[in-house]
């Protein structure tokens, strides 16, 4: 056994409000980490919990991470209004790129949330030097044909240098579009099925796309983050995304997932499976994973939540995590499980 302090703070979050009335007008909670000791196939952690008698929970994350750094990438939302869009709401780009900068800048995300047209994110795809540091998000359904088509590939060589690419509404790959061309006369840069296996690799996904699909149970990081996405409409195949050493993020069938994370090359894709037809719940969804930074996990996951409202001011716990630390330690992330609570920790333990 040995004994560590904690060596890697990212951040803890404990801000104003940014616009959804009800909120708490202060954050009164409080979670720090004084001391963790490793075993062979266990950890345990020291932490002290400050509230107010407002305060009714929080909750805690706990797992291990990879060979790869928990960083907070620069995130750059595509919201251009000249593309076409597939199985999403014509909001979908504006709601996701407001909402998604409110609930990162509330939580002190620390990094850029800004939203991009085709030709700026075309400029960001090129530099494969930068990638590691962003990420890009498109829930509109549709690749803008600069960055991909039948003759353009600017997205594999980036998410393979360590660029993570959030995807929602039509199936990644499969449509890609010029400024004012509608999905109708984009059949000639469309690779359709083909662009889904260049971007993912095969038998990832299983066409064809089927409205019917809503997946049934939450997978273990689904239920660690509370994660509500439960739409599995564009085929998103459970067992392969965990045969490639990917993650099930939200919910899950049989065979189908709702939301995952596909590593390729240094990268990766986070996919939400299906229609984004509610933005708002969507970016709260990937405000948790990009705060928690879940996409650098390996597994297992665990989480318990602390009921506040009979226990001391300051209160002391012991926590057993069911496992040890990975290569680069285990992330620790807490938040406030009321919907109007704004309260987001995050830090790094290793031995």
């Amino acid at each position: 056994m040995c004994v560590a302090v904690v060596l890697a703070t990212i951040v803890t979050g404990e801000l104003l409000i940014y616009s959804p009335p009800g909120q708490k007008a202060a954050a009164t909670l409080g979670v720090a980490i004084h001391s963790a000791v490793f075993g062979a196939d266990s950890t345990s952690v020291s932490l002290e919990i400050t509230h107010a008698p407002a305060d009714a929970a929080v909750r805690v994350v706990a797992f291990p991470l990879g060979n790869r750094t928990c960083r907070r990438p620069a995130v750059f939302v595509f919201d251009d209004p000249d593309y076409a869009i597939a199985n999403a709401s014509s909001t979908a780009a504006d709601t996701a790129l407001f909402h998604l900068a409110g609930e990162l800048g509330v939580q002190r995300y620390g990094g850029v949330v800004q939203g991009v047209t085709a030709t700026t994110l075309r400029d960001v795809l090129v530099d494969t030097s930068s990638a590691y540091q962003r990420a890009v998000v498109i829930v509109t359904g549709v690749m803008p044909s600069v960055i991909f088509s039948r003759s353009h590939d600017l997205v594999t060589p980036w998410v393979n240098a360590g660029g993570l690419l959030v995807w929602g509404g039509g199936t990644i790959g499969y449509w890609s579009a010029s400024a004012r061309q509608n999905l109708a006369d984009a059949a000639n840069s469309s690779l359709r099925e083909r662009g889904t296996v260049q971007l993912l690799g095969p038998g990832v996904v299983r066409y064809p796309l089927d409205s019917r699909r809503t997946a049934n149970q939450m997978s273990d990081f689904g239920s660690a983050l509370d994660i509500n996405y439960r739409l599995a409409d564009v085929g998103v195949i459970r067992d392969a995304i965990l045969g490639r050493g990917g993650l099930l993020l939200g919910w899950y069938s049989s065979t189908f997932s709702s939301v995952s994370y596909l590593p390729r090359g240094t990268g990766g894709y986070l996919i939400f499976g299906g229609p984004i037809e509610d933005a708002d719940s969507v970016s709260i969804d990937l405000a948790q994973m990009l705060l928690s930074g879940v996409m650098y996990g390996v597994g297992p996951v665990t989480a318990r939540t602390f009921q506040l409202s009979n226990s001391p001011s300051i209160t002391n716990v012991k926590w057993d995590l069911p496992f040890s630390a990975a290569a680069a330690g285990i992330a620790i992330a807490a938040f406030d499980p009321d919907p109007d609570g704004f309260y987001y920790f995050h830090r790094v333990i290793v031995k």
